[in-house]
Protein backbone atom coordinates (compact mmCIF):
# COMPACT_ATOMS: atom_id res chain seq x y z
CA UNK A 1 0.00 0.00 0.00
CA UNK A 2 2.73 2.52 -1.06
CA UNK A 3 4.13 4.04 -4.28
CA UNK A 4 7.72 3.21 -4.54
CA UNK A 5 8.31 4.89 -8.22
CA UNK A 6 6.23 7.26 -10.04
CA UNK A 7 6.79 8.01 -13.59
CA UNK A 8 5.52 11.30 -15.30
CA UNK A 9 4.03 10.52 -19.19
CA UNK A 10 5.28 13.43 -21.64
CA UNK A 11 2.30 13.16 -24.35
CA UNK A 12 4.65 14.07 -27.06
CA UNK A 13 7.01 10.81 -25.81
CA UNK A 14 4.46 8.77 -24.58
CA UNK A 15 1.44 9.07 -26.37
CA UNK A 16 0.29 7.94 -30.30
CA UNK A 17 -3.08 8.71 -31.48
CA UNK A 18 -5.02 7.04 -28.28
CA UNK A 19 -2.27 5.33 -27.07
CA UNK A 20 -0.04 6.26 -23.90
CA UNK A 21 2.88 3.82 -23.17
CA UNK A 22 6.01 4.04 -21.86
CA UNK A 23 8.91 1.00 -21.46
CA UNK A 24 10.17 0.50 -18.41
CA UNK A 25 13.18 -1.34 -16.99
CA UNK A 26 13.44 -3.53 -13.69
CA UNK A 27 12.06 -6.87 -12.28
CA UNK A 28 8.56 -6.44 -12.05
CA UNK A 29 8.12 -9.73 -10.24
CA UNK A 30 4.62 -9.26 -7.80
CA UNK A 31 4.47 -5.44 -9.48
CA UNK A 32 1.44 -3.76 -8.80
CA UNK A 33 0.86 -0.40 -10.88
CA UNK A 34 -2.30 1.80 -11.25
CA UNK A 35 -2.52 5.33 -13.70
CA UNK A 36 -2.74 8.58 -11.63
CA UNK A 37 -4.60 11.39 -14.37
CA UNK A 38 -5.50 14.61 -14.64
CA UNK A 39 -8.46 16.28 -15.76
CA UNK A 40 -11.21 18.74 -15.23
CA UNK A 41 -14.36 17.78 -13.10
CA UNK A 42 -17.89 18.56 -15.09
CA UNK A 43 -19.88 16.07 -14.63
CA UNK A 44 -22.85 18.08 -16.83
CA UNK A 45 -20.11 17.42 -20.13
CA UNK A 46 -19.34 14.11 -18.88
CA UNK A 47 -15.70 14.26 -17.33
CA UNK A 48 -15.28 12.73 -13.54
CA UNK A 49 -11.62 13.51 -13.62
CA UNK A 50 -10.80 13.10 -9.78
CA UNK A 51 -6.40 12.93 -9.55
CA UNK A 52 -6.18 11.46 -5.78
CA UNK A 53 -8.01 8.28 -7.36
CA UNK A 54 -5.72 5.24 -8.90
CA UNK A 55 -7.29 3.69 -11.97
CA UNK A 56 -6.34 0.04 -12.09
CA UNK A 57 -5.20 -1.26 -16.09
CA UNK A 58 -8.59 -2.91 -17.81
CA UNK A 59 -5.98 -4.55 -20.08
CA UNK A 60 -3.51 -5.92 -17.63
CA UNK A 61 -2.90 -9.83 -17.20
Amino acid sequence: NRITEQITLDPVVNKTGDVWHAFVLGNFKDMLYGYQVDGKFCPEEGHFFDSSRILLDPYAK
